[in-house]
């Protein structure tokens, strides 16, 4: 099973998400990266707009970037980035950082070119710190995608990866609607979107309802699960590593 999360930027856009199809609603503020962090009020808004229809989870950027926690009373899972950090600098942070059990760290496909960890090491570093998940994202969104920069070959390596330490696998990078059907054969736990959710495909416009429900539609075609069933199934994927 295959779950489609779709990053939001309001309460508007998560009431389209949720009527369309998705079945994890993400929120961020694309004007400011591949992680931007929403304004506090948002995330607090977001979240008690969506209540328990489906699970929550938020970009909070980069912790090179003078990260700070989420809001209190924010409950769900915690996106970060290692762009301009090391290994050992993270594994200092996580020691120490309150929302360890929620946190999904981001591993770069355009690693390099981000001065971040190589994808196998940030997974080696969720694994030994037992966090949820890893999502595998691209740093620099200018038009190349996920699969412009790692292969079929090497998700699948990385999904083992995953797999054995009993974390999810997340995968996202400027996906299109044709990217759907070649990352479905790999099985990951997530596949996420926001531009081709979007608009004419602009991550800064507005979702599309249309282009939501296409994703959720290419994202389900093979699942044969409830509505009730699928529900639960998410949040055992995203909770199994809380206590």
């Amino acid at each position: 099973m295959t779950l489609l999360l779709v990053s939001v930027r309001s309460v508007k856009e998560a009431d389209i998400a949720l009527s369309h199809g998705v079945d994890i609603v993400d929120i961020k503020e694309p004007a400011r990266g591949s992680l931007g962090r929403a304004n506090d009020a948002v995330l607090l808004a977001v979240l008690q707009g969506v209540g328990d229809r489906v699970p929550v989870t938020a970009a909070l950027g980069e912790l090179a970037e003078d990260l700070q926690p989420p809001p209190g009373g924010f409950m769900g899972l915690v996106k970060v980035g290692l762009s301009g950090s090391e290994v050992g600098q993270a594994a200092n942070w996580l020691r120490g950082w309150p929302w360890r059990e929620r946190t999904v760290l981001v591993a770069y496909a355009d690693w390099e070119r981000s001065a971040a960890p190589c994808p196998e090491a940030v997974t080696d570093l969720a694994a030994s710190f037992e966090l949820p998940g890893v999502l595998v994202d691209t740093r620099h969104k200018d038009g190349t995608r996920l699969l412009d920069w790692l292969s079929v070959s090497h998700l699948k390596h990385l999904k083992e990866q995953a797999g054995r330490h009993g974390l999810f696998l997340a995968l996202a990078g400027s996906l299109r609607l044709d990217d759907v059907s070649p990352l479905l054969e790999l099985e990951p736990d997530v596949l996420g979107f926001r531009g081709a959710a979007c608009v004419r495909a602009d991550r800064g416009m507005a979702l599309d309802p249309q282009a939501v429900a296409r994703l959720a539609e290419a994202v389900h075609a093979s699942d044969k699960l409830s509505k009730p069933f699928r529900k639960s199934m998410t949040r055992t994927l995203l909770n199994r590593r809380i206590a």
